[in-house]
């Protein structure tokens, strides 16, 4: 990342990593100026970004949803075929199993086989 980094000036980072809109404000929203302008401290930066969770829905709200990323529109290693620095496991895919442990095996399998992949890059 660095490589690619080095030789261009911050306004092209989002060309350069292929990045919409979305993800270099949400980069923004999560680093410093001076991160930013540093290739070597926004590499880092963004290797290890952490987003905070401010807050938790209700109980009552908590429960498994129909619907989500349809299965077309990703590749055989979840990633999404439009945005391919993007992954999508679990519940966030369009499919259905019966709620608890079926449900919960699917989304650790998704999270395994997504995992090997990207540890395999």
């Amino acid at each position: 990342l660095l490589q690619k980094l080095r030789s261009i000036e911050p306004p092209a980072y989002a060309k350069a990593l292929n990045f919409g809109r979305p993800e270099l404000a949400l980069i923004k929203a999560f680093t410093t100026k001076a991160e930013f302008l540093d290739t070597q401290r926004f590499t880092e930066r963004i290797k290890d970004l952490q987003l905070p969770v401010t807050g938790l829905r209700p109980i009552d709200e908590a429960i498994s949803t129909a619907g989500g990323i349809s299965t077309k529109a990703l590749d055989p290693h979840f990633r999404s075929v439009q945005h391919p620095h993007l992954s999508f496991i679990g519940e966030m895919v369009d499919w259905d199993a019966p709620t608890g442990g079926f449900l919960l095996q699917g989304c650790f399998a998704m999270g395994h086989h997504a995992a090997g992949v990207l540890l395999d890059r």
